[in-house]
């Protein structure tokens, strides 16, 4: 996956579940070409590259979830301090 850091750099952390999809039919599609020029390509990483390339989606769309639901519940553990802290404040006592 490093190899194919240097074509998309870290622009899958950000990306929708959509656009793995989007790039995993773009991908279908390159790999049907190829096929009908017998693998032959002017420029092309090959069959195999962009098979590699569709398992590899699910495994950055995992990742990106998953940083995007922790960055989500840290958000909400922050705001949620933050709150107590206001109410303690308006209060004088701890709620």
């Amino acid at each position: 996956m490093m190899k194919k850091n240097h074509d998309y750099g870290e622009a899958w952390r950000d990306m929708r579940v959509s656009s793995y999809t989007d790039l995993i039919l773009t991908k279908i599609a390159r790999i049907k070409e190829l096929e009908d020029q017998n693998g032959c390509a002017i420029v092309s990483e090959g069959i195999d590259a962009n098979y590699q390339d569709i398992i590899n989606m699910p495994c950055l769309s995992y990742q990106a979830e998953r940083k995007s639901r922790t960055l989500m519940r840290k958000r909400k553990q922050k705001r949620g301090t933050k709150i107590q802290q206001q109410q303690h404040n308006a209060t004088g006592c701890l709620l």
